[in-house]
């Protein structure tokens, strides 16, 4: 595909995808009386579980899920009941609206349109900036452990329909009993590639580029619509804060920006992203001087959020609870004063709150219990910094494998000294140094406190840094907000015009974004920004020499013409994991591990450990005979202890001696493709 061609398939997949989001969701939340900004900010949220819970039902029903059959349906069950409710349905309100000074309504309603504008269009052109900067060819992937999943889940969605984030592994459904090495999972968040797949099995668009035109939405997008949703209702009236949010929300490297390199996390980006839209549901549910049919909508709607988001990645769920863990410790010292006013004294407030973070530990303790987390709690990232180290870091913003942003670090401590004395934010301030606790801890230290604090983030440094970014914003825009209007303030001297302030704070914003914002990736200045944009750039490169070669790619899509459609043994990490994904080649072996225990086949282990034997071993035979298995792919002949380089670092070549001793001089097997070190065999015993 040609690079023009491949840039406006791109393009289609991001416009496909953001109208499958937006306009089920939109119709959605609109028929249940919310106002169309807030239905416009947060449509995606109610889209996800809309098509979560469609994946979920046709899979169990035999339909086949496709952009059709799950887009449009939903969208026009969603116009249905949109229809249908508008002889009932009250006049909307808005749930957050922004004090302007006291301006009427439709004023403060304008305001709120331009706000969203704003923070959707820095994001578009953000993200276009980054996107820019990090791809050189939308076909581009980063070869590392979790992509080979994505790029494959991607691919099963789009060919074989089912949906569904209860039974999921990268076979179709009726081989898996006989072909699958190794167990898949009865839950797997599956959120973000069910959007990939939307554009996959619409446009025909190859899994790598429908992967990255869905990373550009849900960072380009959705968050920043999300966050302006979110940002409303934290600054009802401070709209210099809010108006700065759209500059400060996208600054940090940690999120969206490292989610694309490190892992690649694209479902946490996807649910982070998603977070937002579904904390400003619950704070509506609180809201003073909503209406019960207000709350009771926006009840609905956060449980919904919940759903989309236990699709997309569950630990976004706690990530939003220690955010809100204040609020509500907040919410309950309001209690008092609903039981009558002799009840409501500083006391009885202190009790209330006291009461709150009892029920909040006692939940928390009882989640982490659970058998079916059991796995995720107690999953293990070793310490690796001092408690000093990772104090620096924190204060720095200089998560997990990213430069610190000294800038950027200052405004979040401004933004952090005014919520200290506005009580109105002290409750962001709280969230924010919890969280900086967990990551602290995460860091420095091992055992039962890290797994009960940080389990339902895997105990990783990378998911954590990038919830304390997100947690981040509202400081950072707070600070930026007071830098603007110092600046303001500072140039209204002598200045004769009334506009000066106005463009004063202007080019402190711009300031700020062009800082945040530069490329400096290489040299001896370096920006988090502009690193974390070379060093995509450099793992994304589909023309480099990678475990997975350009030479190698060009080779697996030769071979899986010859081979149709036929079973292919291969050794994973040698590149041929991706082979599935990229070339549409049935490989048998599509994961990189971790093989060897108690839920791989019989039949796996003897082919990995005795393939080469095939000829005068019986039981090699009826394996790959059980299996079906009529060729094999070597895309590293030799020895693999020569060439680590050239595989993954989760292979352990003692496991594979049965494939990697194989030659064009083993017994049978029959050479059909030769370059190099490349073979394709046929099985011929």
């Amino acid at each position: 595909m040609s690079s023009l061609g491949a840039w406006g398939l791109f393009a289609g997949c991001v416009l496909l995808e953001a109208a499958s989001l937006w306009v089920p969701g939109y119709l959605l939340i609109r028929s249940m009386r919310v106002s169309r900004l807030t239905a416009l900010a947060c449509a995606p949220v109610a889209s996800v579980a809309l098509f979560g819970a469609l994946g979920i039902v046709y899979a169990k029903l035999g339909v086949f899920a496709s952009w059709a059959s799950v887009g449009v349906l939903a969208t026009a069950a969603c116009a249905l009941m949109f229809a249908l409710s508008r002889p009932w349905r009250a006049p909307a309100r808005l749930v957050c609206a922004v004090e302007v000074a006291g301006a009427p309504r439709c004023l403060r309603e304008r305001f709120d349109a331009k706000c969203l504008a704003l923070y959707v269009g820095a994001g578009l052109v953000v993200t276009t900036w980054f996107t820019v900067l990090s791809l050189s060819s939308p076909e581009g992937f980063t070869q590392s452990f979790d992509s080979m999943h994505h790029l494959g889940m991607i691919r099963t969605f789009a060919e074989t329909g089912c949906w569904s984030s209860l039974d999921v592994a990268t076979y179709a459904p009726e081989v898996r009993a006989t072909t699958m090495p190794i167990a898949g999972w009865s839950f797997y968040p599956t959120a973000w590639h069910v959007a990939a797949a939307l554009s996959a099995s619409a446009l025909g668009a190859p899994v790598a580029v429908a992967a990255n035109a869905t990373n550009f939405l849900f960072a380009g997008l959705v968050y920043p619509a999300g966050a302006f949703a979110l940002l409303r209702c934290v600054f009802r009236d401070n709209p210099r804060a809010l108006l700065c949010g759209a500059f400060a929300a996208l600054a940090f490297a940690a999120f969206p920006w490292q989610m694309v390199n490190w892992g690649p996390l694209y479902p946490n980006l996807a649910a982070f992203a998603l977070m937002p839209s579904v904390i400003c549901f619950f704070m509506a549910i609180f809201a003073e001087g909503a209406a019960r049919g207000e709350r009771v909508a926006a009840a609905g709607l956060f449980a919904a959020g919940i759903v989309a988001l236990a699709l997309a990645q569950p630990n976004a769920v706690f990530t939003a609870a220690v955010f809100l863990i204040p609020y509500c410790v907040q919410l309950a010292r309001r209690v008092p004063r609903l039981l009558g006013e002799g009840r409501d004294t500083r006391r009885s407030r202190n009790l209330a709150s006291l009461v709150a973070v009892a029920c909040i530990v006692a939940i928390w303790c009882a989640l982490f219990s659970l058998p079916f987390l059991r796995e995720v709690v107690w999953h293990v990232w070793p310490a690796y910094a001092s408690p000093q180290t990772a104090l620096g870091n924190l204060l720095l913003l200089s998560y997990r494998e990213t430069l610190p942003q000294v800038l950027l670090g200052v405004l979040v401590l401004a933004g952090a000294a005014q919520a200290w004395r506005d009580r109105r934010y002290t409750w962001i301030l709280c969230a924010y140094a919890l969280m900086g606790g967990i990551y602290v801890v995460t860091l420095a230290t091992d055992g039962l406190a890290k797994q009960l604090l940080a389990g339902f983030w895997y105990t990783d440094a990378a998911r954590l840094g990038s919830s304390l970014a997100f947690y981040a914003v509202p400081l950072a825009s707070l600070g930026l907000a007071r830098a603007a209007h110092a600046a303001a303030s500072a140039r209204v001297v002598g200045a004769a015009g009334g506009r000066a302030p106005a463009a004063a704070a202007c080019a402190c914003v711009l300031a700020f974004a062009v800082v945040s914002f530069c490329p400096l990736g290489e040299g001896p200045v370096r920006t988090a920004f502009g690193d974390l944009a070379h060093s995509t750039r450099v793992a994304y490169d589909p023309t480099a020499d990678n475990i997975l070669s350009p030479e190698e790619r060009a080779f697996a899509q030769e071979a899986a013409a010859i081979t149709r459609g036929d079973l292919v043994l291969n050794m994973p990490d040698d590149g041929s994991e991706y082979a599935y994904a990229l070339c549409g080649m049935n490989t048998y072996y599509r994961y990189n591990g971790p093989y060897g225990k108690g839920d791989e086949t019989p039949e796996s282990r003897l082919i990995r450990e005795q393939l080469r034997g095939i000829a005068t071993e019986p039981d090699v035979r009826d394996a790959v005979d059980a299996v079906g298995a009529t060729y094999l792919l070597l895309l590293d002949q030799g020895d693999p202890k020569l060439e680590r380089s050239r595989h993954l670092f989760t292979f352990e070549w003692q496991q594979w001696q049965g494939v990697s001793a194989i030659s064009d001089n083993t017994p049978g097997f029959e050479p059909v493709l030769a370059e190099g070190d490349m073979r394709l065999y046929r099985i011929t015993s």
